[in-house]
């Protein structure tokens, strides 16, 4: 019988996705749906089934001339996670980020009242001029600073150094955003600094001051982490002098299958 996956809230080293190749990135990847197409055979129309509305991100990268220390530190996040049965956290490069995304507000998914404190966070992917659909992704892995994050303390790859953001000294290239939220009641958008925790695991921000008023919209600046597994269980690695690693392949873990409702 299937069981939900396991899942860790470590970061596979971003570094690993901007080893050049031949002058390219090494990762290949993006947005995957699940739509079936059934066309009837008689009048050539086909009709399309949406079986599921949001993408689920997945890729593969090509590494080679690893420096050692990269290579053992992929074998042992491998081997550490049991192959493709234990999930972790992954910046993917096409994916990781919002500004000033609305999250809640009048006549939407959530809507503020001044009584409803907890609000999930959510990314909106509209076509450039039509406003009448858009494509609402659940963001459960978002990057928040210590002292606003509850849910798990949130490392760099070595697993012991704090989360670095932007700003931070020694910041690395694919330092995360700092998570800024803002309040809009026609006015503009006021940022909103104290009174509120986002939880890294779940992606529910909670007030416990601050609490939008019915009228509001809120706003989130964050980066954000997908969670992803690997989706094979064998590796092509290479030890000697090219440091290879083949065609290793990642999918993003739905929401569901880590037991956080939409």
């Amino acid at each position: 019988m299937a069981i939900l996956i396991d899942f860790d809230e470590c970061l596979l080293d971003p570094s690993l996705f901007s080893i050049a190749q031949g002058g390219q990135s090494p990762f290949v990847g993006g947005p995957e749906y699940a739509n079936a197409h059934l066309p009837n055979k008689i009048t050539g129309v086909v009709k399309t089934a949406v079986l599921r509305f949001d993408e689920l991100e997945r890729g593969t990268f090509d590494l080679s001339l690893l420096r050692p220390t990269h290579f053992d530190y992929l074998l042992n996040f491998i081997n550490g996670g049991y192959g493709s049965a234990v999930g972790f956290r992954c910046r993917f490069p096409h994916f990781n980020s919002m500004t000033l995304e609305t999250i809640a507000g009048p006549g939407g998914i959530q809507v503020p009242n001044g009584v409803l404190s907890t609000f999930k966070l959510y990314k909106s992917s509209i076509r450039p001029g039509i406003t009448a659909r858009s494509n609402v992704k659940r963001i459960i892995k978002p990057v928040v600073q210590a002292a606003k994050a509850t849910g798990a303390t949130l490392y760099e790859p070595d697993g012991v150094t704090a989360r670095k953001f932007v700003g931070d000294s020694n910041a690395p290239t694919y330092a995360a955003l700092v998570f800024r939220l803002y309040h809009d009641t026609g006015g503009g958008n006021v940022e909103i600094t104290t009174g509120w925790t986002v939880n890294v695991t779940t992606g529910i921000i909670t007030y416990t001051t601050n609490i939008p008023a019915t009228g509001t919209y809120v706003r989130a600046t964050c980066s954000f982490d997908l969670p992803m597994a690997f989706t094979d269980n064998q590796f092509n690695l290479r030890g000697d002098i090219v440091g290879q690693a083949e065609s290793v392949g990642v999918r993003e873990i739905g929401h569901t299958e880590l037991g956080i409702a939409y």
